[in-house]
């Protein structure tokens, strides 16, 4: 397979998840629509009971097609060789595969021409939707070249950063570039790495090549030395060289993180493959790339010697096992030296190397016990004040070496990890930066030389019902220094990113291109320039170049005072604001124009799109009984600005204010028609708190934009706009409509 295209294929995996399947699943052929396309083959047979109408009710719910296809499709008879494949998906049972036949037309056919069928305890693969909700999407090489080169120039040169001129830029030494420390705290697949490993091992080459020309011997573990003193010199043939400086690379200098464990595997594997040298065994990087959250752990030791997330504050002082950590990491980093100077010539040394890091693995296991339920404790306050007080006599016992207050400690700490952790999330599973890489962080100017990546991108307001309140709270207490705001998923990272990183080094960075503005803005740039860090090059906005259809950011950022060219979207400017603009005669924050307040609204978010009726539908409920037109209106939807010539509502609504349920189910047949589209809608919501209020009031909205509408039914004409667009578009429209959440009115008539 082409080394260049598999990171697609492998995140391509990442979408889908495997699991055993509980009952027997018929994977049918849906449209893109549908939004569940299997069906359980008891709830099938259940539908049976209640008729055929019942049958094609449900087969058109879950295959998005139209009714006349199904009932076609099940009329259809299944001629032998097709009734011998369902036999053969059915793992040879007559009965269940008697059962599936009537529906065989409607199953989906893999690439061998095989109904997809799932009998109960076989294992099914099904589309997954963690990714995708995350907004984490695989980054094009033509991305990640840019990225990784501006981010480790800096670091492997000296010039760059303190303005000389390219011609004056001097390579570090092989020994140097051996030391540098370059993490993807979000790797999925691994493509950043990879490009790392190529370029670091370009310019480790060109190293050997000033050193060897210097009259210094390279030996086959890449040390530079004035005599091999009977080492195994380093091959001559170029290839072989490339090969051997890759696998050096990958070994001392790349780490990784991923929260999904296949990830970690498939970026192990990727990297594999660039550095695959034929007789020597591939095994060495379980200690480098790890699985785990990377936001949500521990990202300083004294954090631990405190049990404290914000150990610089006053009352906050190291506890009396502090020792016992410190001495645990301590004998943990030798033991991580050992492993990274193991030169690797067969198995046995990878075999050795796996013990090594088993071996450092056991040194920590109860330090990383204790941030465990550190960080359990702070999810379980949920944003408030955390006494420690009772954990620190457990960690106490614990560390004395106390069996029973271990395990009350490991069940205790299950249960607090769990807080507020939404429906089907596998467990969390903190990521403790200084005790997973201790050799790292426990070094002069600890941290990583480089950070590079491309975190997930996920919209303020989602964070909460896709990872938990408390989870939320956590970021925004300990992430973002109490900075509060809805601020991107992309934001928390970068906040994290510029913590782990050493001074004088650099952050490379793709991220949403929401990082410049607003809220996520003022938590994240802003904050990190206001502690010394410099923007050195950005590109404000870019189409992504994949299939996503999104806007991206690129930023770089350094941790001091950088000297040397500034590029903004490709040109040369003095300073980069956090807006990602050059800075001018005014920098700083934008300030809200008072003479706007009350002039700019957003349109009713109605929480249900069961609201919502056809034109012709709409028309002739009020044709039926003229008393509907109290509570039906053209509906108004960012799109409809953009879609249609006269830019007039495509949609009509049904609106009953904050009518109470008696006044509202006043009208009958448009009541009954939100009770049974609504509120199912609204049991689904992922947030238990909004879903009790949206549906014990499941005719209301969630937003009436009251303000709003009491401003512009006193107008001729007001001013509406797409509330996100590329285009300024806008146009006037007159009261007796309903705007959606997904429009902006603005209530001037001129």
């Amino acid at each position: 397979m082409d080394v260049e295209n598999i990171g697609y294929v492998y995140e391509g995996l990442l979408e889908h998840t495997v699991e055993r399947a509980k009952e027997v699943i018929l994977d049918l052929d849906a449209t893109k629509s549908a939004k569940k396309p299997w069906v359980g083959l008891e709830e099938l047979e259940s539908a049976e009971e209640e008729g055929g109408k019942a049958v094609e009710r449900l087969l058109k719910e879950r295959t998005g097609s139209a009714i006349s296809r199904v009932r076609n499709d099940l009329k259809k008879s299944v001629d032998p060789e097709d009734n011998a494949r369902l036999l053969a998906a059915c793992h040879n049972d007559q009965s269940l595969c008697n059962r599936i036949a009537p529906y065989f037309h409607l199953l989906r056919i893999d690439s061998w021409g095989y109904p997809l069928a799932y009998p109960q305890g076989s294992y099914m693969v099904t589309t997954g939707t963690d990714r995708r909700e995350t907004g984490t999407h695989y980054t094009p090489k033509s991305l990640t070249e840019a990225i990784v080169t501006e981010t480790l120039e800096p670091v492997a040169y000296v010039g760059p950063a303190e303005g000389e001129a390219r011609e004056n830029w001097r390579l570090k030494s092989s020994e140097e570039l051996l030391d540098l420390k370059v993490c993807d705290p979000a790797m999925g697949s691994g493509a950043f790495l990879v490009q790392a490993c190529r370029w670091l091992s370009e310019r480790l080459l060109e190293a050997w090549q000033d050193e060897e020309r210097a009259g210094k011997c390279i030996r086959i573990d890449g040390k530079s030395l004035d005599s091999l003193e009977g080492g195994e010199p380093l091959p001559r043939d170029v290839e072989e060289r490339l090969l051997v400086a890759r696998r050096l690379i990958a070994k001392r200098c790349l780490y990784g993180v991923d929260i999904n464990p296949m990830a970690v595997e498939l970026a192990k594997l990727s990297i594999w493959l660039v550095t695959l040298a034929k007789g020597r065994p591939f095994g060495f990087l379980d200690h480098n790339l790890r699985s785990g959250d990377s936001l949500l752990g521990i990202h300083d030791l004294d954090q631990l010697r405190c049990l404290d997330m914000e150990p610089n504050r006053a009352g906050s002082g190291r506890k009396l096992f502090a020792q016992a950590i410190d001495q645990a990491v301590d004998e943990a980093v030798e033991l991580c030296k050992r492993l990274r100077q193991r030169l690797i010539l067969d198995i046995h040394d990878v075999e050795a190397m796996a013990e090594l890091d088993k071996e450092a693995r056991r040194k920590l296991e109860l330090p990383e016990l204790i941030a465990d339920a550190l960080v359990g404790e702070v999810l379980a306050a949920g944003g408030k004040e955390v006494d420690t007080a009772a954990l620190s006599i457990k960690v106490g016992q614990a560390i004395e070496g106390n069996a029973e207050a271990i395990d009350a400690l490991r069940r205790k700490t299950r249960e607090v990890l769990s807080t507020d952790l939404p429906n089907g999330k596998p467990p969390r599973h903190p990521l403790h930066w200084p005790l997973e890489f201790p050799e790292v962080f426990e070094r002069e100017n600890g941290g990583f030389d480089a950070i590079i990546g491309n975190p997930p991108f996920l919209g303020g307001k989602k964070i909460t019902n896709f990872l938990g309140v408390s989870y939320r709270a956590m970021l925004v207490q300990h992430v973002a220094n109490g900075r509060r705001g809805n601020a991107d998923l992309s934001a928390y990272f970068c906040l994290i990113f510029s913590r782990l990183l050493r001074e004088r080094r650099l952050i490379g960075m793709l991220a949403s291109n929401t990082l410049p503005q607003g809220e996520t803005r003022r938590v994240c740039l802003n904050q990190i320039l206001e502690n010394g860090y410099t923007i050195s090059r950005a590109v404000k906005s870019l189409h992504w170049p994949g299939r996503a259809n999104l806007e991206v950011s690129i930023v770089w950022i350094f941790h001091g005072a950088w000297k040397g060219k500034v590029i903004l979207d490709g040109k040369s400017t003095d300073c980069i604001t956090s807006a990602l603009e050059p800075a001018g005669d005014i920098t700083g924050e934008p300030f809200r124009l008072r003479s706007n307040v009350g002039n700019a609204f957003q349109g009713s978010n109605i929480r249900g799109i069961g609201f919502t009726l056809e034109k012709k539908v709409a028309i002739e409920f009020v044709k039926t009984n003229q008393r509907n037109r109290d509570v039906l209106f053209p509906f108004l939807g960012g799109k409809d600005l953009l879609s249609s010539a006269d830019h007039q509502p495509s949609r009509w609504v049904i609106n009953f204010f904050d009518w109470k349920e008696e006044k509202s189910a006043s009208y009958p047949e448009l009541f009954q028609i939100v009770k049974e589209r609504v509120l199912p809608e609204r049991k689904k919501i992922k947030d238990k708190t909004k879903q009790r209020l949206l549906s014990r009031l499941y005719w209301q909205y969630d937003s009436q934009a009251k303000t709003m509408y009491k401003k512009i039914n006193t107008m001729n004409r007001y001013l509406v706009h797409p509330f996100t667009s590329k285009h300024h578009v806008f146009f006037f429209y007159s009261p007796g409509i309903t705007v959606a959440h997904t429009a902006t009115v603005v209530t001037l008539d001129r």
